[in-house]
């Protein structure tokens, strides 16, 4: 496992904020485990 890099937090969080709709979509279905084999 990599060690943590708190300098990628921010970037991070400004990635998961800015989702697409389609990104978001994708997302919510691999949450629920309503895609095959994920």
């Amino acid at each position: 496992m990599l060690p943590y890099n708190k300098n990628l937090k921010q970037p991070s969080r400004r990635l998961r904020e800015d989702m697409t709709d389609a990104e978001r979509h994708l997302w919510a279905k691999i949450r629920r485990k309503q895609l095959k084999g994920y």
